[in-house]
């Protein structure tokens, strides 16, 4: 009877969450399209399309030649080739697929977060709603509707890490182990690095204080066997993803961002001003947009830092302690924090946006909370729940001080009316014992407070529209009778504001530009120092506008340039150089650099080949010799 009860229990929670994932999926698409978010509409919806058209044709994408002068493709960590839910794009038309993939991932995030607060002694009903918080919390909800679809599904699988890697720590297992390696792994192939590897820092940070208990040298002697069971799991998963993670390896050797400084990595923190979001929906141009935005409604905040302070629990002790050194990394070079990190944990110069950090302390209120609920029932609850009552009355009374924070201020005052209400209910039901009742209360006060909060924070999370973007398709090039001066497919040079960054991929054309996590550093200086202007030290994305400078076309063999100056919609170059030509008369060169250098300064790629010093002695025939041109038959 009691492993059918809670068979029965396990069944009805896993229903409760798939209906809300598929409410939570729904709603955005009736609320704006899921398709929508810049990062999607710029980037990963050609990288679905690019992959469905060639897997169609029967061909394997390696490379992408529309894109940023040509670069690999399947080795892209983004496109998400090898991860099986990428493949519904295959199948199903993009809005399905994506709605499917969103779905998937919310529900699985959740149920995850639900088995940890279970696996760690929280109730049935408080460890639903921590998993229904991991939905709608904005480090997950936000990144969907911007369209980082793959960064909030990289970290659904964060709760189920945790799970494992608090027992591994303690009672280490082969079988633990395996399952770790397989979080890591197939976390990896879900497609974004800086979510993977923030998941991965989150366990290593949590699992020192776990360990640090009882005897000095047998606490020792955990911690240092714990960090190397950690450390076996990460590198096994990356082995399990090898298919994906060596040609990134070697992507990101030759990529941009090998010469990442301190105050790159700390870029795009959270300001001190936004910690405010704890209590109140601000805007979120404090916070790092939606990475760092901390609102998870009141009652989550007061339960979570009731549960953090029971520090006797090592497990508190271990989330208070992951929490407290998360959010200095999220604040960035605004505490020391990060300095100190910086210089202590690989990886951590590759990678901006330092508010991201900012979500692990989110989920450790949800975990903490969750279960903290069962204390408040035992028999010093009505203390413990006096205690929540005055804080969340206490927290309300702050925000009604600050405000809403935002434009909308009916909606805010609603908020601070919810938090009002919801702290004199503890108040009163939680002295009283009746726990119930107060749960409920709790339930249904949290659920309007974050409803009001989406509907405040929804339309400040960025999305495209439509309108004024430029699309140069085969039937637009026909009617402004473009061709290319050498060969197919013609070449533009474009920003963002006017064409979408990656849409040659579907629309035809090669791109100087476009919208990647990594670029080539060979080419990402040629196309700064090309245009005469300086490598930007933040934004290594796609090109600033500084490139154009030098005029209309900045770049040599360029077909149409497209929204320079002059309120001109384009102009076309009819005599654009060729795109190659074969010349016989190579000059060694110490490396690439000085070699971009000399060309920059005006050597002739025409009349001379400027070649590394490793690559000379590859080169057959004379090096002496004459030019002569070379005509292109085919572009691949």
């Amino acid at each position: 009877m009691v492993a059918s009860d809670a068979t029965s229990h396990r069944w009805s929670s896993w229903a409760g969450l798939a209906v809300v994932a598929i409410l939570i999926s729904g709603s955005l698409a009736l609320w704006q399209p899921l398709t929508s978010g810049v990062d999607w509409a710029h980037t990963h919806h050609f990288y679905k399309a690019f992959l469905k058209n060639a897997v169609w044709r029967g061909e394997i994408p390696l490379w992408n030649p529309y894109v940023f002068l040509g670069r690999p493709f399947l080795a892209d960590m983004e496109v998400a080739a090898f991860d099986p839910p990428t493949w519904l794009f295959i199948v199903f038309p993009e809005s399905l697929a994506l709605g499917l993939l969103v779905g998937l991932h919310l529900f699985f995030g959740g149920e995850g977060m639900r088995r940890l607060v279970r696996a760690w002694g929280g109730g049935q009903a408080p460890a639903w709603l921590a998993g229904v918080a991991w939905m709608i919390c904005p480090p997950v909800l936000a990144h969907i509707q911007g369209g980082l679809v793959p960064f909030a599904c990289v970290l659904a699988f964060w709760p189920w890490m945790l799970r494992d890697a608090d027992r591994l720590l303690i009672t280490p297992s082969w079988r633990l182990g395996c399952r770790l390696a397989l979080w890591f792994g197939l976390s990896f192939l879900a497609g974004h690095a800086q979510a993977w590897w923030l998941n991965g820092v989150a366990v290593g940070l949590y699992a020192a204080p776990r360990c640090l208990y009882g005897e000095a040298l047998a606490a020792l002697r955990r911690t240092i066997r714990g960090y190397i069971l950690l450390l076996g799991a990460a590198l096994f998963g990356l082995a399990l993803a090898a298919i994906q993670f060596l040609p990134l390896l070697k992507m990101a050797a030759q990529g941009n961002r090998g010469q990442s400084s301190m105050a790159f990595a700390a870029s795009f923190p959270i300001k001190w001003a936004g910690l405010s979001s704890l209590l109140t929906v601000i805007d979120p141009s404090q916070t790092g947009w939606w990475d760092g935005h901390l609102y998870v409604g009141l009652a989550v905040v007061a339960l979570g830092l009731l549960g953090l302070a029971r520090l006797r629990d090592v497990r508190m002790r271990a989330l208070a302690a992951m929490s407290v050194l998360c959010l200095g990394l999220g604040l960035g070079l605004n505490t020391p924090v990060f300095e100190v990190v910086y210089r202590l944990i690989p990886g951590t110069q590759n990678f901006r946006f330092a508010a991201r950090f900012a979500a692990y302390p989110l989920f450790a209120l949800m975990i903490a909370g969750a279960c903290e609920w069962r204390h408040l029932v035992a028999s010093e609850g009505h203390r413990r729940g006096f205690a929540l009552g005055l804080i969340v009355v206490a927290m309300a009374g702050i925000r009604w001080r600050l405000g809403p924070g935002m434009a909308d201020a009916p909606w805010g005052a609603l908020t601070g009316i919810g938090g009002l209400a919801l702290g004199a209910g503890l108040l009163f039901l939680g002295g009283a014992r009746r726990f119930q009742l107060a749960g409920l209360i709790v339930a249904v006060s949290w659920m309007m407070d974050m409803g009001f909060a989406q509907r405040l924070l929804a339309p400040r999370y960025g999305t495209i529209t439509a309108p004024g973007n430029i699309r140069i398709t085969p039937k637009w090039r026909q009617r402004h009778s473009v061709k290319s001066a050498g060969v197919e497919p013609v070449r533009v040079f474009s920003q963002m504001r006017d064409v979408k960054a990656n849409s040659g991929m579907v629309d035809g054309f090669s791109s100087v530009g476009g919208n990647v996590a990594l670029c080539s550093e060979r080419v990402w200086a040629y196309l700064y120092l090309v245009a005469g202007s300086r490598l930007p030290e933040f934004q290594l994305t796609f090109l600033d506008r500084s490139v154009q400078r030098k005029g209309p076309f900045p770049y040599k063999g360029m077909d149409i340039v497209v929204g320079q100056a002059a309120n001109r919609e384009f102009f076309l170059d009819q005599k654009a150089s060729a795109r190659a030509w074969l010349g016989t008369r190579p000059i060694s060169m110490e490396n690439w650099s000085e070699a971009l250098l000399r060309f920059v300064r005006g050597a002739d790629p025409h009349k001379v080949t400027l070649v590394e010093a490793d690559s000379f002695s590859d080169l057959g025939g004379s090096h002496e010799g004459r030019f002569e041109p070379a005509t292109v038959t085919a572009f691949s």
